[in-house]
């Protein structure tokens, strides 16, 4: 009876103990694991959302912008650089907007852009000022989109000329219903 207890209960607790260690391992080493790749997957895609975007501002750039502080929150030098663009981006008013202003902001833009490249997360080497400077944007896209910010100011014109045609409007509408 001794040699029973002597010999097989420690082995089936030394037993316990080796699956039970190495499911916790498992467990804590996948946890961390599956963390850090989450987030370097979001520092990825926001990064090449900006990339993409940094030379039309749409929805997608204005998005990744506002979560460049959630996802990059443990990265200061991008925290610092989005502090700073974020400022060169608020104007009053559209005369404040001026082409040295705009200039500021685009260097700000690529300053952000170079410290996100470089967080510890992605690692890109090769992605540099002059890389990050010199996005695609074909002419025929900014005629295009020039177009269609000229429809909208002569929209925006042509509703101002009729400061009486908003009520009309109104009263037409209310009227169907």
């Amino acid at each position: 009876m001794m040699e029973f207890q002597e010999i097989i209960v420690p082995g089936i607790v030394s037993l316990i103990v080796a699956i039970v260690s190495s499911l916790v391992t498992f467990w804590v080493v996948n946890v961390f694991y599956a963390k850090k790749q989450a987030r370097r997957r979001d520092k990825m895609y926001y990064f090449g959302t900006l990339m993409a975007t940094r030379d039309m501002m749409e929805r997608e750039w204005v998005k990744g912008l506002n979560l460049i502080t959630l996802v990059f929150s443990d990265n200061d030098d991008v925290l610092k650089a989005w502090k700073n663009y974020h400022i060169s981006l608020k104007v009053e008013k559209k005369d404040e907007w001026t082409d040295a202003k705009r200039a500021d902001s685009r260097k700000l833009q690529i300053k952000l852009l170079e410290a996100m490249a470089k967080d510890k997360d992605l690692k890109y080497k090769n992605i540099t000022w002059d890389v990050i400077d010199d996005s695609y944007y074909p002419e025929w896209l900014k005629i295009h989109d020039e177009g269609l910010q000229n429809q909208n100011k002569m929209i925006s014109q042509g509703l101002e000329l009729m400061p009486g045609m908003t009520n009309v409007v109104n009263s037409m509408l209310k009227g169907r219903k």
